[in-house]
């Protein structure tokens, strides 16, 4: 958002200084500006704020992934706890439709479910 109105700032001054000045002002301007910005004080601050820029996002970056790793225990048991809740609500209101711990039946897609007494639509082999 500050590089948009920056830029919106920017975009704005030059646009009144070039109507008002016209375009020889407007080259004077611009020559004094690539004077500024290759200075070497300039570049010098340019070439620090990259390589703050650098080791901040390396060592937010890193913390992001310790902080992963620290939690991926704690979520890896809740989503555990999870699936085996899933799993017994699934079986107390579909008994016989896992019978083994793969998930797989011999009975799935051949009983209608919850006890209808046929399928919706073409059927349990397809079309």
């Amino acid at each position: 958002m500050r590089g948009r109105v920056m830029l919106l700032t920017g975009a704005a001054i030059g646009y009144v200084l070039g109507a008002r000045a016209g375009r020889g002002r407007y080259e004077q301007i611009k020559e004094h500006a690539d004077v500024l910005w290759n200075d070497p004080r300039v570049q010098d601050k340019v070439g620090q704020a990259h390589e703050l820029a650098v080791e901040t996002a390396t060592s937010a970056g890193q913390a992001v992934v310790d902080a992963a790793k620290d939690k991926a225990p704690e979520i890896r048991a809740t989503l555990g706890d999870v699936a085996d809740t899933a799993r017994n609500a699934v079986s107390s209101v579909m008994p016989g439709q896992r019978d083994d711990a793969s998930g797989t039946s011999e009975t799935a897609r051949t009983d209608p479910p919850y006890g209808g007494t046929t399928w919706p639509g073409p059927g349990p082999t397809g079309p």
